[in-house]
C-alpha cells in the first residue's frame, strides 16, 4: 500500500528501493529510492564534497605551499558559494530571506554542513537577525586536537582570519547580507577538553536590516557556467 508521503514513479514503483543491490533498472530515477536511502545518499554526497575540498587543498599545498593554498581555497570557495551552491540551495528549499536565520536554514542543507554526528551545536537565537551558537563537538577539530597537530588545527579554524572556517563564514555571510557581522569569542584548541570547541555569533545591525531585498530567484546561479536556465 502506498502512503501519502510516497510518489509513484513512471515505472509504477513507489520509492521503495533501499539500495541498488538488486536488478539493474534502465529507467532509474532518484524517486525510486526510499526516504532512508535518499538521506543516506545526501549524506554521502556531503562527505564527498568535504573530502574533495581537503584533497584539493592538499594538492595545492604540495605545488604552491600552505599560504598560497589557503588563499586559493578562499577564492574558489567564495566563487562556488556565490555562483553555484548558495543560489541553488536557496532555490531548491525556497529560502528567500537575507537575515541571519535564513543563513542558518541554508546550513541545514549545505554540502559542507554535515551535522548529525559531525557537529553538535547549542543554538542561541535572539531574533532573526542575531544568532549565535556554541560548538560542543566538531569531528575535524577533535581529530587534530587528539593528533596534537596544531598546524592543521590552525588551518582549519584555530587561527581565526585566514583559516578555512573563517573564510567560509565570511563568504556565506556576504552572500546573505553584505553588512552581516560575525565574532568568534572562542576557538580551539581547548584548554578544558570537556568544554566546547568554539563560539560564534552572526548579526546585522538594526539600521542595516532593511537595506537588502529578499532574494527573488537564483540569478547568480543562472549566470554560472555550471548552471543555465535551460537546465531547470
Amino acid at each position: 500500500m502506498k502512503n501519502d508521503s510516497q510518489e509513484e514513479t513512471k515505472d509504477g514503483t513507489t520509492g521503495d528501493l533501499e539500495d541498488l543491490a538488486g536488478p539493474y533498472r534502465e529507467e532509474f530515477t532518484l524517486a525510486d529510492l526510499s526516504r532512508d536511502a535518499l538521506i543516506k545518499l545526501i549524506r554521502a554526497h556531503q562527505k564527498i564534497f568535504v573530502g574533495y575540498m581537503y584533497v584539493m587543498i592538499e594538492a595545492q599545498k604540495k605545488h604552491f605551499g600552505e599560504k598560497k593554498a589557503l588563499e586559493l581555497y578562499a577564492e574558489t570557495y567564495d566563487k562556488h558559494m556565490t555562483e553555484v551552491q548558495i543560489p541553488l540551495l536557496r532555490e531548491a528549499a525556497n529560502i528567500r530571506g537575507n537575515d541571519v536565520i535564513s543563513m542558518f536554514k541554508y546550513f541545514h542543507l549545505a554540502t559542507d554542513g554535515l551535522g548529525e554526528g559531525t557537529y553538535e551545536f547549542d543554538m542561541d537565537v535572539k531574533n532573526d537577525y542575531d544568532v549565535g551558537y556554541v560548538g560542543q563537538y566538531c569531528v575535524n577539530a577533535k581529530f587534530f586536537e587528539d593528533s596534537d597537530d596544531r598546524a592543521q588545527l590552525d588551518a582549519l579554524c584555530a587561527k581565526g582570519p585566514g583559516s578555512m572556517e573563517h573564510e567560509a563564514y565570511t563568504s556565506i555571510c556576504r552572500n546573505f547580507h553584505p553588512k552581516m557581522k560575525m565574532e568568534w569569542p572562542l576557538l580551539p584548541p581547548r584548554k578544558n577538553k570537556e568544554g566546547p570547541f568554539c563560539k560564534w555569533r552572526f548579526w546585522v545591525e538594526e539600521e542595516d536590516r532593511d537595506t537588502v531585498d529578499e532574494q527573488e530567484d537564483s540569478k547568480t546561479a543562472a549566470q554560472s557556467a555550471f548552471y543555465k536556465p535551460e537546465d531547470r
